[in-house]
């Protein structure tokens, strides 16, 4: 990995740390090995020791990580340090965004929402703002963002994320044909996507035949825009917040 010899060949690059921990987070979304957690926080810790004020980027990776790991109180709390060092930072409001939104406060989050797609229309914005809609019900615009998502997708990982979820709005519209082939596409982008592989519904089962998932899953298993555990793992770390 590049980062890696980057912080190798300058260890006292904070930002090298911070985007290094903020890769393996990525990792383990695609690959659901929570060890990887580990070495993310190990990274950013370097890159806090390193620069231990206004250091947005660690901030939010923290966040991110707090959040993969489902502590979504400490995810909150380094999300509020990250916007208020760095108020015009559209990841940092993503981050308050999710832990708002696992917290069960809805207005807050979208509120955080729509300040990050002020700040940056962009796959990520998009794709929360697309999540706001479906909580509320209204599955037909959280697929007309979810597309607009798709369109934005910077990066295999930003495609095969929204091929996921529009997915997963096919089988909750009861079209298993229609998830199975937004399914390959993801695949086809992030072969071996962990999500993508246990998306419920999309899977052949012989000539004609689909195994029909359930309509709906728990949000949490359903929109994971950081790093999630796999489900059924039962694990939880807890990553310390910012005093």
């Amino acid at each position: 990995m590049a980062l890696q010899a980057r912080v190798t060949r300058l260890p006292k690059d904070a930002g090298g740390w911070a985007a290094l921990g903020m890769a393996y987070i990525q990792q383990a979304r695609t690959t659901a090995d929570p060890a990887t957690y580990d070495r993310a926080e190990k990274a950013l810790r370097t890159s806090l020791t390193v620069q231990g004020e206004d250091n947005t980027d660690a901030e939010i990776a923290m966040g991110a990580l707090a959040a993969a790991r489902h502590d979504f109180p400490t995810a909150l709390r380094w999300a509020r340090t990250a916007t208020t060092s760095s108020p015009y930072s559209s990841p940092a409001y993503g981050v308050l965004a999710d832990a708002y939104t696992q917290l069960g406060r809805y207005d807050e989050a979208d509120q955080a929402v729509q300040k990050m797609t002020d700040l940056r229309p962009d796959a990520a914005s998009l794709a929360r703002a697309s999540y706001a809609f479906e909580l509320k019900g209204d599955t037909g615009r959280a697929r007309t963002l979810m597309r607009r998502s798709l369109a934005a997708a910077a990066t295999p990982a930003d495609s095969a994320f929204a091929h996921n979820i529009l997915a997963t709005l096919d089988l909750q519209d009861s079209d298993p044909r229609a998830a199975l082939t937004g399914t390959q596409a993801g695949l086809r982008a992030v072969p071996g996507d962990s999500a993508l592989l246990e998306t419920p519904g999309a899977r052949p089962l012989g000539a004609g035949q689909y195994r029909q998932g359930p309509r709906r899953l728990p949000c949490c298993h359903r929109r994971r825009p950081a790093a999630a555990l796999p489900p059924g793992s039962g694990r939880t770390r807890t990553v310390p917040g910012p005093p």
